[in-house]
């Protein structure tokens, strides 16, 4: 059996440990985008070739184009 030397060991553990609180700040972070939209305006249009098909089209509040607009002026 081949022992690893001490620091050898401590980077393995540092490394465990890094991924550990990365994962865990990724797993904070990560939100489904649907949660973050605003729906402004929903339009239902029927396919008029096939008439049990229907669209649904959405309007979204895009609040990071008003933050580049506000920084802008």
């Amino acid at each position: 059996m081949k022992h690893k030397s001490m620091s050898q060991m401590n980077r393995e553990k540092w490394m465990l440990d890094y991924d550990k609180k990365n994962s865990k700040r990724k797993q904070l972070k990560l939100k489904p985008f649907w949660k973050k939209l605003l729906v402004t305006k929903k339009t239902v249009e029927q396919d008029p070739k096939n008439k049990d098909t229907k669209w649904v089209t959405l309007d979204v509040y895009n609040h990071k184009e008003v933050k580049k607009n506000d920084k802008a002026s």
